[in-house]
């Protein structure tokens, strides 16, 4: 029976996650990312969307096999090495059903989600027992910021399970030091660092665990060992590529932004780098590009304001508006409880709290754009470590436990209700996500996501021209929408059709469509596009 309860969580999310794709196409990024990872896996050459590394795209990819897809190489903007030029040239203007496509594609992220849940289900239930396994797995599961990203070809879910993975192996190590756990342990690791670059930030966690927790007397030799294994996971990865790091025509953007003046002797360094072949130059290209883009920093908007890259306090307010209300309610007791029992700073409890803390003050100080998506990997982490409240003295109250209970049906309805939009999620703090665009917008809102909703609607109330401002990569033509380019700064008539990311101002002429927001529009199409009627 116990385990039947896990099954029916299990069973809800996978609901949630299937029954949604259908509803969605292709986010901003998705048209980079899916046929990138199908390139590598047909071609094993990683020219395509280097800026991320390859794990997660190639798990995407690998349904992609068994349809009957053109290659990349026919593709014409295969050799221009742009990968989103390429992805929407594969998707929409190939012959092939870009639909199909992706609702493949993302199945495999699916299953990833699938996976992280066993693993906050096993790691929550050493640590705090059978039904805090239970309580954790059931929060994470009705979250719908990772039911979002649990259906999306991106890096995210994937860096999510595999930096909780790579910790929760760490964890079992250091607990019970053996062979086969320190092997894990570099496995696991490597698999994170081929996910996404800002898992980089486990390198030197796991280098002060080890030191702190680790057999004493053996700590480079361990070092060595974990580092070892997670460098041939990740040459592996990138099918043993070798190459040069740096081009012989062209010094890369970072570089030339770092180093201004550079002396004779780091001239020599780059000229040494530049001509020596290397184990996965493309990781290091990518590298270099995520260096470039967060020195340049990217246009983002918070509560009515505009500004490039980010800030401890905008991350803070969009995990708070964007996390349901109970959650925060859980995390607020679980914390009061730990230091009322004095147990904040125990080595499970550390593990639970500092990779998230540590990760949200990076992305904070440094990220190039305030995007809770960057955040992501603490959740799972927190659905962890809230999981020990069933296992307080408090809980033994009868009054305590109807309150937890009443916490969990909101948390279960709010969820639902946003169903299928759960990207568009804000909670009650902000009036809920009819008015979360006046908060923040890009990927934590409008990701070009609801393009087919939007036809649907046309469709449904007779409405044959409009004038669209999309943001998006996918192409309205192909979903046979018939419209007209909205023109910043130039007030019109009739059907206007407007991404509330441009509406704001973001990615397009800053105010060039103030002139809207004076009107209430007739349709909010998934939170995401709203739709107006000017006579």
């Amino acid at each position: 029976m116990k385990y039947f309860i896990v099954i029916i969580i299990f069973l809800s999310l996978f609901l949630q996650c299937i029954l949604s794709i259908r509803e969605k196409i292709a986010t901003f990024d998705e048209p980079a990312h899916l046929p990138a990872g199908y390139s590598y896996l047909v071609t094993r050459d990683f020219r395509m969307n280097p800026e991320h590394p390859p794990l997660t795209k190639m798990i995407a990819g690998i349904p992609l096999l068994f349809l009957k897809l053109r290659r990349p190489e026919e593709m014409k903007n295969w050799y221009g090495k742009d990968a989103y030029a390429f992805g929407r040239e594969f998707l929409y203007y190939s012959g092939q059903d870009a639909d199909k496509i992706i609702f493949w594609g993302r199945i495999p992220m699916v299953i990833l989600s699938f996976l992280l849940g066993l693993v906050i289900f096993f790691w929550a239930k050493e640590l705090f027992g059978l039904k805090a396994s239970f309580f954790s797995l059931f929060l994470y599961s009705f979250c719908p910021n990772i039911i979002a990203h649990s259906q999306l070809v991106t890096p995210d879910i994937g860096v999510c399970l595999f930096t909780t993975l790579s910790v929760y192996c760490l964890w079992r190590y250091l607990t019970k030091p053996n062979g086969l756990r320190l092997i894990f342990t570099g496995i696991t690791l490597g698999l994170s660092l081929l996910s996404k670059f800002n898992s980089l930030v486990l390198l030197p966690i796991f280098l002060i665990l080890i030191y702190i927790y680790g057999p004493r007397g053996r700590f480079f030799v361990l070092t060595f060992i974990v580092l070892l294994l997670a460098f041939f996971v990740i040459w592996s990865g990138y099918s043993f590529e070798t190459g040069k790091i740096l081009e012989e025509k062209e010094m890369h953007p970072t570089l030339s932004q770092l180093i201004k003046n550079p002396s004779e002797l780091l001239q020599r360094v780059i000229h040494f780098i530049g001509h020596r072949v290397f184990p996965f130059p493309s990781y290091f290209k990518g590298l270099g590009w995520i260096l470039h883009a967060n020195i340049n920093k990217h246009e983002s908007f918070f509560m009515g304001k505009h500004f490039r890259g980010s800030s401890v306090l905008g991350f803070l307010i969009a995990f708070i508006i964007k996390t349901p209300i109970p959650f925060l309610i859980f995390i607020f007791f679980s914390i009061i409880l730990a230091i009322k029992n004095r147990i904040f700073l125990h080595k499970e409890q550390l593990f639970l709290w500092l990779l998230p803390m540590i990760i949200f003050l990076i992305n904070g100080f440094f990220s190039f754009s305030l995007h809770l998506k960057y955040i992501l990997p603490i959740y799972p982490f927190l659905c962890i470590f809230i999981g020990q409240i069933v296992n307080s003295d408090f809980f033994r109250l009868h009054l305590f436990r109807l309150f937890i209970l009443g916490l969990c049906l909101w948390y279960l309805l709010g969820t639902l209700d946003i169903y299928p939009h759960y990207l568009a999620y804000f909670n009650e703090f902000v009036g809920g996500p009819k008015y979360g665009y006046k908060y923040l917008v890009d990927s934590n809102l409008d990701w070009g996501q609801d393009l087919k909703l939007l036809k649907q609607y046309l469709d449904r109330n007779n409405i044959s021209e409009i004038k669209l401002a999309y943001f998006g990569t996918a192409d309205p033509d192909y979903y046979r929408i018939n419209y007209q380019r909205l023109e910043p700064f130039k007030p019109t008539s009739g059907w206007i059709a407007i991404s509330v990311t441009y509406l704001q101002g973001i990615h397009t002429l800053n105010g060039g469509y103030d002139w809207l927001k004076k009107y209430e529009p007739e349709v909010r199409i998934g939170y995401s596009i709203f739709l107006y009627n000017l006579k």
